[in-house]
């Protein structure tokens, strides 16, 4: 999962995800929610797939976003 304003979905006028974390605290909001919401998606996708139990982690922002995401699967 990329992240938002990370990678392919980082405006090109950027060089890093500086949109992601920023002075602009609405940019800064915006970003860790849709982030959120992604990894929920992808977490409701496995859930579809089969899936009963899963682990969500990832590095430096990444395990903040990690941290945050509320788990949707039912054991």
């Amino acid at each position: 999962m990329t992240m938002a304003y990370h990678a392919e979905r980082k405006p090109a006028e950027l060089e890093r995800a500086e949109y992601h974390v920023s002075s602009n605290i609405g940019r800064t909001i915006h970003a860790s929610r849709q982030s959120v919401i992604d990894a929920r998606a992808c977490l409701d996708w496995l859930e579809q797939q089969g899936y009963s139990r899963v682990g969500i982690l990832g590095t430096s922002l990444g395990s903040c976003i990690a941290f945050i995401t509320p788990p949707t699967m039912r054991v």
